[in-house]
């Protein structure tokens, strides 16, 4: 665990304590009575501090339906918005006003000009800063600190710099999103910056849930619609929609008045996923590359549980020494410099597809996987469907190098833009009209879900920098506040003026896809990379 990235998430060395995602019936309050620490969110889903004594205890509960292990997750204006048709609307005056607007990230410079009013005071409603204890937490949650607009304002006046965004990230989508140069410029702005202090910096699946949940709570008790932005995702998962994360954001769309915009994620030219098919007796060779310097890493195949298949692999260097792996749900084996842990899963109550996990883990904790080409062998046994997937962590949890050899661009979309309510977006280049090289492209594994729902600008998107100033970043992560933008504009001419009171959820995303444009490059609608076309809003509504 101490040596393997993924493994250890959520994990608290010093407390011994666990954080746990689960879906419960009834009442669980008693767990507070023997030491388990509880964050309620909507619609019966908690998180759960446990200590790992209790943990099989917990999973003994009735009350429990069942349980996750968070995962970390990776941060993957003017042209874009002619491109898109929402000037026409941004130059009748509406802006997002009366709309909230949330960016859950990497936090936001909010000192910097983008987010501040003609008379220098912030245009942000609040913000939640998951890392920073020097504050209060927000109520229902017991870590952090949140800053309403006054405190925030406070800080302005004394040139106080807190939640500083250390990335740009944030800062950078959400001025494309809502800054003064953004789409909705006038919205009130929620930030939330993920993710608590911790070694290796990265945020939780559960982190970006109490954000989610965070967030909303918000619009319910402001009584406001929200447009929440999330540019934020991880490749760990069966990219069909059924983890907790996922299920768990799609539920939080049907509370309030909300539309939930997720970046389809930059993987699309990564070689970090392959696929095939096998039939009874046949055999594969997926050849993985593994770069100069990789550090602990995983890999995930994903299968059909009704299929059986044998898995070998072949270590490079020693071509005659081949690790065969049994039906045991742990196994592990010993090299000379490292170690491989290999896990079985099985179906859960939500997905009927079952993991092979594969973890590299070098013997000493700055230590490297041995490089070259291993090969992972498959072989078909009892073959009903016979598909399989693998994934490779995405964004920076592997070297350039590590890749598939014959990787499969389809289904490298990033969870959660896997969820099936929200609003997929993968990027397209506006000067040539055609989709970004590196977009995360679809369908959904097996149960072939239209991802992404649509694309929008994301390649040399000019926004806000943390510091000051202005930079050119792209990626779905500039895509995405794109639509999150343009959703909060809609929501102001149509709900709040009483023409449409329920333009939100999956009202909001059939009419962006609906009045979705057909780009150059695209074949088909829908199609795998463009979804069902470029955003755009129409002057005729």
């Amino acid at each position: 665990r101490r040596k393997s990235g993924e493994l250890d998430a959520g994990y608290d060395e010093t407390s011994g304590v666990w954080e746990l995602i689960v879906r419960y019936v009834g009442d669980i309050e008693f767990l507070k009575n023997i030491g388990i620490r509880i964050v309620y969110l909507i619609n019966n889903y908690a998180i759960l501090y446990v200590k790992t004594d209790n943990i099989e205890m917990i999973t003994q509960m009735e009350q429990i339906i069942y349980i996750e292990k968070p995962k970390r997750l990776y941060y993957s204006v003017v042209s874009g918005k002619r491109a898109t048709g929402v000037d026409f609307l941004i130059n009748e005056g509406y802006k997002g006003k009366g709309v909230f607007t949330a960016c859950i990230d990497s936090g936001i410079d909010f000192s910097h000009p983008e987010f501040r009013k003609n008379d220098g005071s912030t245009r942000i409603f609040c913000m939640w800063d998951q890392s920073d204890n020097r504050g209060t937490a927000p109520q229902g949650y017991d870590f952090g600190s949140v800053y309403f607009s006054d405190e925030i304002n406070m800080m302005l006046e004394k040139g106080v710099r807190t939640n500083n965004d250390f990335s740009g990230h944030g800062t950078h989508v959400a001025g494309i999103m809502a800054g003064n140069s953004g789409i909705a410029s006038e919205s009130e702005i929620i930030v939330v910056k993920l993710g608590r202090a911790r070694s290796g910096g990265f945020p939780l699946t559960s982190e970006i849930m109490m954000a989610v949940n965070f967030v909303i709570n918000i619009g319910v008790v402001v009584n406001r619609p929200i447009a929440v932005n999330l540019s934020i995702g991880n490749n760990y998962g069966s990219h069909d929609g059924n983890s907790l994360l996922e299920t768990f954001i799609d539920t939080a769309v049907d509370y309030g008045r909300s539309v939930m915009c997720v970046g389809a994620g930059n993987e699309g030219d990564a070689q970090i996923h392959t696929s095939g098919k096998l039939s009874e007796s046949s055999e594969e060779v997926v050849e993985l590359e593994v770069g100069e310097f990789q550090t602990s890493f995983s890999a995930q195949i994903w299968k059909e549980f009704v299929d059986d298949f044998s898995v070998r692999i072949r270590i490079p260097g020693f071509y005659s020494e081949e690790l065969i792996v049994s039906d045991d749900v742990v196994q592990s084996f010993s090299l000379t410099d490292m170690q491989i842990k290999i896990i079985n899963g099985y179906p859960s109550p939500y997905s009927r597809y079952q993991e092979i996990y594969i973890d590299f883990i070098p013997d000493k904790e700055e230590g490297f996987v041995r490089p070259g080409i291993w090969r992972i062998i498959l072989t078909g046994k009892k073959i009903v469907v016979g598909q399989y997937d693998m994934w490779l962590p995405a964004g920076v949890g592997r070297v350039k190098n590590t890749r598939f050899l014959r990787p499969d661009p389809y289904t490298t979309l990033t969870i959660p833009s896997t969820s099936r309510k929200v609003i997929s977006v993968g990027a397209y280049d506006v000067t040539t009209g055609r989709a970004a090289i590196f977009t995360g492209r679809g369908y959904t594994r097996l149960n072939r879900s239209v991802k992404p729902d649509l694309v929008a600008p994301g390649v040399d998107i000019i926004s806000a920098m943390s510091g000051g100033g202005y930079t050119a970043l792209s990626g779905t992560s500039m895509a995405c506040p794109f639509v999150t933008g343009i959703a909060a504009v809609l929501m102001e001419k149509y709900i709040l003026s009483g023409t449409d009171s329920y333009l939100y959820g999956e009202k909001m995303k059939e009419f962006l896809i609906k009045n979705a444009r057909k780009l150059l490059g695209q074949n088909k609608v829908p199609d795998e990379i463009y979804g069902y076309g470029g955003v755009y809003v129409p002057r005729r509504q």
